[in-house]
């Protein structure tokens, strides 16, 4: 059997039975998979299911410059910084941690128990798991660096026995994916590495997850493509002894091809189970009178303008509130456009109720580049005039950092005013 914990179990005692409620009190999970020459894939998400997952996973605050970093675990000489994921006490969850699109960690322990005919142990090995992973702006392709240490084996497992271990990667593509929609290998069609035992006690491997373009959603423009990946490892003694392979726990990416992401690549892949937060800073001079404005539209919107009753402005995804505001690309399609046009319609009539001093701006919120801005017709919006060069500041801010994070047509996202 394999087992998943945060913390080492101890080798249990050869020869006697197995203590299932000690390793229960671990916190472990069984993760036991299929036998045979190579693992199974997970069972393949909906869109629904990672949009949940992209809610569970957390979130991360960016502005256009700030935390859109695609290597914060790259050392000075180039090597992977495997200690910062390992310090970071959310990489030790079953989900680990999004820490922005481009970066992923993920660490924790997997044991491996062969037991005997009447119950008694009659070997184990046992190894933490790192994994440190990177996205892309340039590619439909994200990779995923393996560190194993703390290696402790014993019995028919032992160093001493001749017993190797397997690792092999999986990727398995969304419910009703095209072919070629997800690859997961060592970049040559090799899908499985080998080493003895000892060997794995600190060893780095890289896997890269892929997808075609021709496998992603054919009826959007940038063909996105998303994948839950995965690592497996299997152990084999000279005595015939097999284990199944482990399920490891997994993890998302989503590729695409979208070529209005500015200058920031038309092909990307990024870890998409997270929602990230867009943020301004009222202490920016360049962009004060509308982090202001936004400020009190997610805080105070009965203060806001249109008057309402009951205003509920969205954008807020904190201390349990969660009312995403979710990108409108105007050029996307036909629908798109006809909510920028709305949003701009309703936006227009608004400010007409407000007077404008001079070298002044009409600022909405919900953006006008969201799905849920003015033209949606509920009334929770706010329209406010401010300096055009703060106005102007802020939207190429905002622009920006859509092309630099990857937000696509329909991408859910939060807003943070500090």
């Amino acid at each position: 059997m394999w087992l998943r914990s945060s913390s080492p179990i101890a080798a249990p005692p050869l020869g006697e039975p197995l203590d299932l409620g000690a390793l229960r009190e671990k916190n472990t999970d069984t993760t036991s998979g299929a036998r045979g020459s190579a693992p199974a894939p997970a069972a393949p998400t909906t869109r629904q299911q990672e949009a949940e997952l992209a809610r569970e996973g957390g979130t991360y605050v960016a502005d256009d410059k700030t935390n859109t970093d695609k290597q914060l675990f790259l050392k000075g000489d180039g090597t992977i910084d495997f200690k910062k994921c390992q310090d970071d006490p959310l990489g030790h969850r079953t989900q680990g941690r999004v820490l922005n699109h481009f970066n992923f960690c993920r660490w924790g322990y997997n044991t491996a128990i062969k037991l005997g005919g009447q119950g008694q142990v009659e070997g184990s090995v046992s190894f933490r798991e790192t994994e440190v992973g990177t996205g892309s702006d340039g590619d439909r392709k994200g990779f995923i660096n393996v560190k194993t240490d703390e290696l402790k084996a014993q019995g028919i497992f032992s160093d001493q026995a001749g017993s190797v271990m397997s690792f092999s990667p999986t990727a398995t593509p969304t419910s009703g994916s095209g072919v070629g929609a997800c690859k997961a290998d060592f970049g040559n069609g090799n899908d499985i590495h080998t080493l003895p035992v000892a060997g794995w006690r600190d060893q780095y491997v890289a896997y890269e997850v892929r997808s075609s373009e021709s496998g992603g959603d054919q009826s959007r423009i940038d063909k996105p493509a998303y994948c839950a990946f995965q690592t497996h490892y299997q152990v084999t003694s000279p005595r015939g002894v097999v284990t199944p392979w482990n399920n490891g726990p997994t993890g998302g990416f989503r590729f695409d091809s979208a070529t209005y992401m500015g200058n920031y690549g038309n092909k990307g892949a990024v870890f998409n189970r997270v929602t990230p937060n867009f943020s301004y800073d009222r202490k920016d001079t360049s962009v004060k009178g509308v982090a202001e404005h936004v400020f009190e539209a997610l805080h105070a919107p009965q203060l806001t303008y249109p008057k309402k009753a009951d205003k509920d402005i969205p954008g807020y995804i904190w201390h349990g509130e969660w009312q995403p505001i979710h990108r409108n690309y105007s050029k996307f399609d036909a629908q798109s456009k006809k909510v920028a046009d709305g949003n701009k319609r309703e936006k227009d009539k608004a400010c007409a109720g407000l007077n404008r001093p001079a070298q002044h701006d009409c600022d909405e919120f919900p953006f006008a580049s969201t799905k849920e801005g003015a033209g949606k017709g509920d009334g929770n919006f706010s329209v406010r005039m401010v300096p055009e060069s703060e106005n102007r500041s802020a939207g190429a801010k905002l622009v920006n950092w859509y092309g630099k994070d990857r937000i696509l047509d329909g991408d859910a996202y939060g807003i943070y005013v500090d």
